[in-house]
């Protein structure tokens, strides 16, 4: 494997990680703010590892996003999808785990069962992000389903 593959496959967020839907749903039903969900958003990304600099290229932006935004899909031999997402800006990486906790290291039809919207909703966050970025997730999302169509 090549280390960028080794990389997307082992980034620890998602199916069988410990960083995934279940433990986003839990962490954040705890909260009992809007700031302190906030705060426990923010906290996620010093649990997972930033985007290699030499890895954030041109063609692996996502265009429609506010904030810059990389994506690095990945299909394992086995038809399991992985996926690395990263920005510079700390809430959309933040965001971005969120969504990679319910869709990464799955299987294609996992991935189209998710409804995304719903999902920030039932999170309570859906009414605090921004249009401009509830735009550039759904970019993402859409670049990860597109992927997972093309590559099916």
């Amino acid at each position: 494997m090549t280390d960028r593959v080794d990389f997307i496959v082992n980034y620890p967020i998602g199916a069988g990680t410990g960083l995934d839907g279940d433990f986003i749903r839990t962490l954040l039903g705890q909260s009992t703010s809007w700031d302190e969900r906030y705060r426990q958003l923010l906290q996620l990304t010093r649990k997972v590892p930033a985007l290699p600099l030499e890895w954030r290229q041109t063609e692996l932006e996502v265009s429609g996003c506010e904030s810059r935004v990389w994506l690095l899909p990945y299909r394992d031999n086995n038809g399991i999808y992985h996926f690395v997402a990263d920005s510079e800006s700390r809430i959309v990486k933040s965001l971005l785990i969120t969504l990679l906790a319910v869709a990464n290291h799955q299987p294609a039809d996992k991935i189209q069962q998710i409804q995304v919207a719903s999902y920030f909703a039932e999170l309570g966050l859906a009414q605090h992000i921004t249009p401009s970025r509830t735009n550039g997730l759904q970019a993402v999302w859409k670049k990860m389903s597109d992927f997972c169509a093309l590559s099916a």
